[in-house]
């Protein structure tokens, strides 16, 4: 069984790092694609000039001797400096958001608009599936953001089943869901288990609930996974992750997950 001891956090902001915080949270989920978090730091040894809009951030979470996983890669959104420094940082995909598109597209299949889309935001590390679809002799793209154009795409050739994300690494991913690394072949990621690694589960219906844990940084949203709970279930259940919570503070560390049952 896994030792949920000592965990920590490694923040990176431009040039500065520091394993030394007072809270960090990162919410992630498939549902809301930006990925944000809050971060906050003690004032000790940093100058209010040190961290600015627009610096690069990377988050680690883990435990100490088992490693540090990768929750998010993105850049400064806003900072605060008083008794703390307060920053809230966003993932890649905020730059999709900012980054608007206005381009005609002759003879063009998705991949080909979405790649020209996603090399304009200056993304080059990218996953585009390759699954031959059809061409569409003339398609405009009138002052969209690349992510009201990915939207606008997937309705259009009615790709009801493609999900897009960046991963903490900074990779985008788009393509069908049960074809992407975080589907992982249809195998989970891991087992929780109500009074062993379930801290608290409430379903809100038959087959959608909320779940509280230990912190599992290597556990993103879009992954598998299998949950025990006998107060619901009389087997075990396996599950598609939708929205996940990272919290590492002084008032506890701990994972809230938000999740959907897989039906058979």
């Amino acid at each position: 069984m896994y030792e949920y001891i000592a965990p920590y956090v490694s923040v990176q902001i431009g040039p500065w790092a520091t394993t030394k915080t007072v809270s960090v949270e990162v919410h992630s989920s498939r549902i809301n694609p930006i990925d944000t978090a809050n971060i906050v730091i003690p004032t000790e040894g940093i100058g209010t000039a040190d961290i600015t809009k627009g610096m690069p951030v990377e988050i680690h979470m883990g435990y100490r001797e088992k490693g540090l996983w990768p929750v998010l890669s993105g850049k400064v959104m806003d900072v605060s400096t008083s008794r703390v420094i307060q920053v809230q940082a966003k993932d890649s995909m905020e730059t999709l958001r900012q980054t608007r598109i206005t381009k005609a597209f002759v003879d063009a299949v998705p991949r080909e608009i979405i790649k020209y889309a996603l090399l304009t935001a200056g993304i080059e590390s990218h996953i585009l599936n390759d699954k031959i679809l059809p061409r569409r002799h003339h398609y405009v793209s009138k002052a969209l953001t690349v992510i009201q154009l990915i939207n606008h795409i997937n309705r259009t050739w009615a790709l009801e089943d493609y999900a897009y994300y960046f991963e903490p690494d900074g990779q985008f991913y788009w393509g069908p869901w049960e074809e992407s690394p975080r589907y992982n072949g249809g195998q989970p990621v891991g087992t929780l288990e109500y009074g062993v690694s379930i801290l608290d589960l409430v379903p809100s219906d038959e087959s959608t609930g909320t779940l509280k844990t230990f912190l599992l940084p290597w556990i993103n949203h879009s992954e598998l996974l299998i949950l025990r709970d006998t107060r619901f279930w009389s087997a075990e259940v396996l599950v598609r992750i939708e929205r996940v919570q990272y919290s590492l503070g002084a008032a506890g560390t701990e994972m809230n997950l938000e999740w959907k049952i897989l039906k058979s």
